[in-house]
């Protein structure tokens, strides 16, 4: 392997910001789309740069919006789009970070027919050879780079196995796509997903069976391809706040065990947050209280209370992908979580508190480090979906205080950066 290291876990960030949420305009995407927060020697200063590095990170997850490459117009838009990322991926590299290029398909794209659910189509299919030509563009532009500096992860999220309903599973649409990848870079790390939004297992999901990782077919993959899963667990906990099924779980604390007044007052708070949301009908109160109150499914209240779902857990869930990797004569070093977050402290006693983000964060930590994992990641630098880890160039203290990061603030001063953009324009500017 080149780019994970035998014997440690790598602890990355990953970065939506510039290049993960293309800038639309009208019904495509703008000339120049990684703007998201700022040009990336904005937005990812050499400053904010070596704070992460400073901190105690290893590696940083650059996520891309695929949908600016597979919808370019041309050839030479499409390279220069992949000129621009290669560039960012090399201030990354200069600032002393390994760097994982992550395409990142998602449910709801900025621009709509680029989701993860569209690429799907099949290994003849329109949209899937489209992803075809685009990553290997962007492949073509990493193969420059160091393999022990940089990976790339080939999809995001891999929708759920009914997504494939009438077309060619994942598992042999996967297989194609990483053979095309890996003749472009024979040498590079290559990193895989499973169904169900790359989940671990069929935990999540409730399917009898064929879900997330553990349910891939790894046979036809080399020892330099590394498999990933996110790991939001447990998930009433880690989404609690995010709009839709979590959104009125607040202050649910970490590990259950703290939590005042155990399940019945986490029961009777939630429900009355329920009754207070206006945002949800009659119906859908009574529906929303009574999937919480479910005796076993993975996001109720009643399991992660009374199992509990605390780090003993942790480690457990962490087990059943040790013992996949074991019965496929993987190295620990292949398997890494590649978002793993907790939405924290939103304010007016919303999300979780700061102590429930330190348990969480450094249950997680320690349970990937015992297991040997090739690499963490945590969601992520930015706050616009109340993940966010960084204020500024400075950590949130309760993400400080769970991955036992250092509190250094380097200095950077008169680093110039080159922007080159998709029309072959470019501009110098310098971080002050």
């Amino acid at each position: 392997m080149t780019f994970v290291v035998a014997g440690k876990t790598l602890l990355g960030l990953n970065c939506m910001q510039p290049f993960g949420w293309g800038t639309v305009s009208g019904n495509m995407y703008a000339a120049n789309p990684y703007q998201n927060g700022g040009v990336d020697s904005v937005v990812m200063s050499n400053a904010r740069l070596a704070a992460i590095k400073a901190a105690g990170f290893d590696l940083v997850r650059l996520a891309v919006d695929p949908g600016t490459l597979l919808s370019a117009p041309s050839a030479t838009v499409l390279n220069n789009l992949a000129g621009q990322i290669a560039a960012g991926v090399q201030r990354r590299i200069t600032a002393g970070l390994k760097v994982l290029v992550d395409v990142h398909f998602m449910q709801g794209p900025p621009l709509a027919g680029w989701s993860c659910n569209d690429v799907i189509d099949g290994i003849s299919g329109p949209k899937f050879k489209q992803m075809m030509a685009a990553v290997t563009a962007l492949a073509k532009a990493l193969s420059a780079f160091d393999p022990a500096s940089v990976a790339l992860e080939l999809f995001n999220e891999p929708p759920p196995l009914a997504a494939f309903n009438g077309k060619t599973a994942w598992a042999s649409q996967l297989m194609f796509y990483w053979h095309a990848i890996r003749g472009v870079l024979p040498n590079h790390f290559l990193v895989l997903a499973g169904t169900n939004y790359n989940a671990l297992d069929n935990f999540q999901s409730g399917a009898a069976g064929g879900d997330g990782l553990t349910a891939l077919p790894i046979y036809g993959y080399d020892a330099n391809t590394g498999y990933s899963w996110h790991a939001y667990e447990p998930i009433a906990v880690a989404f609690q706040g995010e709009a839709g099924e979590y959104q009125d779980c607040h202050r649910l604390t970490f590990p259950p065990q703290n939590h005042p007044g155990g399940l019945a007052q986490a029961t009777s708070d939630l429900n009355a947050a329920i009754d207070a949301d206006a945002t949800l009908s009659a119906a859908q109160k009574t529906q929303r209280k009574s999937d919480f109150a479910q005796p076993n499914w993975s996001f109720s209240y009643p399991p992660y209370f009374k199992t509990p779902q605390d780090a003993n857990w942790l480690a457990n869930r962490y087990a059943v992908a040790t013992a996949w990797a074991d019965k496929n004569k993987l190295a620990r070093s292949q398997l890494g979580i590649t978002e793993l977050g907790i939405r924290g402290d939103l304010g007016a006693n919303l999300g979780a508190d700061p102590a429930s983000m330190t348990a969480f964060l450094a249950a997680h930590k320690a349970a990937a480090t015992a297991a040997g994992f090739g690499m963490l990641v945590i969601h992520e630098l930015q706050n616009g979906d109340g993940f966010g880890v960084m204020n500024g160039n400075s950590f949130v203290p309760a993400v400080i205080q769970g991955l036992k990061l250092s509190t250094i603030q380097p200095t950077v001063t008169g680093v110039q950066t080159v922007i080159t953009y998709s029309d072959g324009s470019s501009k110098t500017v310098v971080d002050v």
